[in-house]
């Protein structure tokens, strides 16, 4: 079982707040420590993972982007005025 606890604390002296998080995991046996390593590890992979999924959506969107620049002028200039409207 894996839980977060965070605290937040003003300092004064610095003018700012303190935001401390921590993770708890348990140990479930007396190879503990094995297990963790193993959940970590896992828990790394995942990230890992997503990250690289993210990595690629991230080239796609560049692309696609990219032929829209390449496109928009053509679009926006076959569109009646009424229908362009300022993209936010």
């Amino acid at each position: 079982m894996k839980s977060t606890y965070e605290s937040i604390e003003l300092d004064e002296d610095r003018g700012g707040i303190v935001v401390t998080s921590q993770k708890f995991i348990e140990m479930q046996d007396k190879d503990g420590t094995e297990n963790v390593k193993k959940k970590l590890r896992a828990e790394l992979e995942n990230i890992v993972r997503q990250v690289k999924g993210l990595k690629i959506r991230a080239e796609e969107i560049k692309i696609l982007l990219g032929k829209l620049e390449e496109k928009a002028e053509s679009i926006d200039s076959a569109l009646p005025e009424s229908q362009l409207s300022p993209v936010e």
